[in-house]
Order: C-alpha cells, then structure tokens, then sequence
C-alpha cells in the first residue's frame, strides 16, 4: 500500500484504487478494453511522467477520453502539479458533471492550490451527490487540517470512519494518527495566548544545551 500524505492532502493509497477501479466506480465513463494499458502500467510503477505521456496521447486519440483525462489528472495530483489536476478533472466535469470522484479529486487539488473556497464547493458537490460515500469526508478532513481548523477536520475524519466502519471496508491506519493529531492540535491554546507562548518557549530551553 502506498503512504498517505496528509501534508499535501494527497492520498495516495485512495489514488491508486481510484486509478484501478475509475471505470467500474464512476458509472459514468466509457470502461476501457485495454485494461493494461501503458499508463495504468507507468502509474503503478510511479512513473508518474511517462503515465501522463501515454494519458496524453489517449486523450489525442479520443480513447476513452474522460478515463485518461481522469487518470492523467491522477498523476499530475501524485506529483503535486495540482494546477493541472484541476484542469483535468474539471475537463472531466465538463461531460460528466455528476461525476462523485472527479469533484473530490478536483477539491484535493484545489485544497493543494489553498483555493478552500473552490475545494469546500467540490466537497460539498459530493456530499449532495453521495451523502453515503465517504471519500470526500478523508479529503475534506486533510483540507481542514492543512487550513489548520482541527475541529473541523476532526468532525470530517470522524464522518469518514462511521461511514467507512458501517460499509465493513478497511480503513489506513494511518488516518487514525491523522485524526489523532488533529484532535491534539485542537486541545492546544492558541498561538496568540499567553500560555501557548510560554509553552513554546519552555520547549525552547529544554532543547538549549547546557555550559560546560
């Protein structure tokens, strides 16, 4: 399995089944007869510019043209280009605009970007969509993180696992430690208090080595 990375809101892990599984998941593209294509191939390798290339040309061909908009836009978001991840999904929004995964990976990406306003619509687009489904709540709760509103992204983690628990589906441990974190962060005082500044300053000593 691949490490999530909450820092860039990426994950990656949830990219790779979302590559493997866009046609049978989406119900909306056309599935592709070529199931070992060479850019599925080059992407599982993470060999994510030769994916894009052969994504690309693809796209050139109008073979399976929404599939390798999405997959490419996939690799563009590995690589954390997350002004071409947006181009694409919304390329793939443009035929399919009910499309559930290419709004949640299009607000990943413009999470990436710090546009929250167009990431908090997308999200919000997937929830109406699929209020049952919870991959958006995952990427909405790194969101937040980043945006260092840990209550926020407490509550969406915490949406994430009862859906995720009540459809009997594993979840990455590692987003346990992600929520975790967040709920720690959120029982801190915040920055500009003054217990928060003596508290970061009494950090600071320990760390001071002493004279000799």
């Amino acid at each position: 399995m691949k490490r999530r990375c909450k820092c860039a809101a990426t994950t990656l892990a949830a990219i790779g089944l979302a590559l493997a599984l866009v046609q049978a998941t989406t119900g909306h593209c056309q599935s592709d007869p070529d199931a070992g294509s060479p850019g599925n191939e080059f992407y599982a390798k993470g060999d994510y510019d030769r994916a894009i290339a052969a994504f690309t040309e693809q796209i050139k061909s109008r073979h399976s043209f929404s599939d390798a908009y999405f997959n490419r836009g996939l690799c563009y978001e590995a690589k954390k280009d997350w002004k071409d991840g947006v181009a694409d999904f919304t390329a793939v929004l443009r035929q399919h605009p009910a499309m559930y995964d290419a709004l949640v990976e299009r607000g990943r990406c413009y999470s990436g970007l710090s546009d929250f306003v167009n990431a908090e619509a997308d999200f919000a687009s997937a929830f109406e969509l699929k209020p049952g489904k919870p991959d958006a709540y995952l990427t909405r709760g790194d969101s937040k993180f980043n945006q260092k509103k840990y209550d926020e992204a407490v509550a969406s983690y915490t949406k994430y696992f009862d859906l995720t628990l009540a459809d009997h589906d594993k979840i990455d441990p590692t987003v346990y430690m992600t929520r975790g974190e967040a709920n720690y962060m959120a029982s801190l005082p915040a920055p500009h208090s003054p217990i928060w500044r003596l508290t970061s300053l009494s950090c600071r000593q320990q760390r001071v080595p002493s004279p000799n």
